[in-house]
């Protein structure tokens, strides 16, 4: 995963800033953790799953919790769903100049769930 700002250091990329939000470098922390696009996604499926997600580093959070193996694993899924739409996007950004509204990405991540819960 080559993040702008590893391109940067590299000397292919012109700057460090992040593609979605630039208002700050785009690290690995930021794009995932940090970014209002990210942060405003991770909202959203928190709402739609009744579930209050800490504001930074998530995962360690879900796994300290004493829940089930199944309903952290499912947890996991919809946080690693919204980590690869967050991906996803960040490239159209990069490749055709677009970025999707989160609401559009919340609805992506809740299909791709569905289907994979189905099996």
């Amino acid at each position: 995963m080559r993040l702008k700002v590893k391109l940067f250091q590299l000397g292919i990329s012109q700057d460090a800033m992040c593609l979605v939000c630039g208002v700050a470098d785009e690290t690995h922390m930021h794009l995932f953790h940090q970014c209002h696009y990210i942060r405003k996604i991770l909202g959203m499926i928190s709402v739609k799953l009744s579930i209050r997600l800490p504001p930074t580093v998530i995962l360690p959070w879900v796994h300290s919790k004493p829940w089930s193996k199944i309903k952290k694993k499912v947890l996991i899924a919809w946080i690693q769903a919204a980590y690869y739409m967050v991906w996803i996007q960040r490239n159209k950004v990069l490749v055709d100049g677009a970025l999707a509204h989160p609401n559009r990405v919340v609805h992506d991540i809740v299909s791709m769930m569905k289907i994979r819960c189905t099996f």
